[in-house]
């Protein structure tokens, strides 16, 4: 799986950012996963699917509920510490929880 940064999908997409937040709001642009607080991405083969739907000529509707599929599958684990993990005594004693947590 190839990761995408923004500037990448703007240039596959041939578009500006503020488009690029419109259509991402408006489901018509997956939505981008973070791989930091301020780093978000795109997987390549969603954005390739994407640019093939509307080569397609489908309609609006079939392309946002075709992004909505790609975002639903796109749902990825959150981990939670329950004890702060700064401290390194509580490291070894905290418990981890995981929940299913889309995007």
């Amino acid at each position: 799986m190839k990761i995408l940064r923004k500037h990448q999908v703007l240039e596959l997409l041939g578009i500006c950012s503020t488009t690029l937040f419109n259509w991402t709001k408006s489901g018509m642009v997956p939505k981008p996963f973070k791989l930091g607080l301020r780093i978000s991405a795109w997987v390549e083969s969603d954005i390739l699917h994407t640019i093939k739907l509307y080569k397609s000529g489908m309609s609006t509707e079939q392309i946002q509920h075709e992004i909505n599929v790609i975002n639903a599958n796109n749902c990825t684990p959150k981990f939670q510490f329950e004890n702060s993990p700064h401290a390194t005594e509580q490291k070894s004693q905290s418990k981890v929880t995981s929940e299913t947590s889309c995007r």
